[in-house]
């Protein structure tokens, strides 16, 4: 087994229930996330020190709880089991309604503070890293004004804070709001970043909650979280009013040309 392993030997009764306990915790934890691929049934055995017979009994007991998944020409994966806030049919009222997503900001603002102050508490080296490594992506996607990248950074960072809060249920909480942003139901990430300004300040925004974690400095994480949060409210708010004026606009030159007919 090498040294890197995430999965690490079983305790001595070498149980499928302790298997089993060992992949649910790596998943609560954050470690594996839904779609990740497990290793092979040979190599995982090797790395949890167990035989066959007993890594397929829990990966069966996994399965049966939809916990893991069998994707034909992938092998067995972590099924999607954060989804997102709401069923389908709430969320689609949700986005139905203007003032459902100013709510969604105030609540996200709320978590998102609290997960960066927790993170400039309890962040571990190796998670630290991990977000510079991150924000260094982002700042390459941004020279190239890539802002598609910028747009998959920008949530792959916002995960990886929730991830160095190091709390289980802030971690979940805030995965499932994230994947009502990764389907644009409540807020139109292309959009905010075509508006003027927009990428720089979302650039330099999250420079300013990487360097308050990095500091060790709770506060400022707070803050600068909550004001990155803000600033995308008001921005998708700026959005909306320029793309009614716009359309407002466009009715009253076709009345105007209809009138000089």
């Amino acid at each position: 087994m090498s040294d890197d392993s995430i999965f690490g030997k079983v305790t001595p009764e070498k149980t499928a229930q302790h298997v089993i306990r060992r992949i649910e915790v790596l998943i609560l934890e954050g470690v594996l996330r839904s779609g990740e691929k497990l290793p092979s049934e040979r190599d995982l055995a090797i790395e949890m020190d167990v035989s066959r017979p007993i890594l397929r009994e829990a990966l069966k007991s996994l399965e049966m709880r939809g916990i893991l998944e069998t994707r034909h020409g992938q092998g067995t994966v972590i099924a999607n089991i954060t989804g997102t806030l709401f069923s389908e049919p709430v969320a689609k009222m949700v986005k139905a309604y203007p003032r459902t997503r100013q709510d969604y900001v105030e609540f996200r603002s709320n978590l998102e503070s609290f997960a960066a102050s927790l993170a400039a508490e309890r962040a571990s080296a190796h998670d630290l890293a991990m977000l510079k490594d991150i924000f260094a992506g982002m700042e390459r996607a941004h020279k190239k004004k890539n802002i598609e990248d910028e747009a998959r950074y920008d949530l792959e960072f916002h995960m990886m804070i929730a991830d160095c809060s190091h709390n289980v249920i802030l971690i979940h909480s805030l995965r499932s709001c994230y994947q009502l942003l990764a389907e644009n139901v409540l807020l139109n990430r292309s959009k905010i970043f075509d508006f003027p300004g927009a990428r720089d300040a979302f650039i330099n925004q999250h420079k300013a909650i990487l360097e308050a974690i990095i500091e060790r400095n709770p506060g400022l994480a707070a803050k600068s979280a909550a004001a990155h949060i803000d600033y995308v409210s008001n921005t998708m708010e700026s959005v909306d009013k320029q793309s009614e004026w716009q359309k407002n606009a466009e009715l009253r030159f076709k009345r105007f040309q209809a009138s000089e007919k």
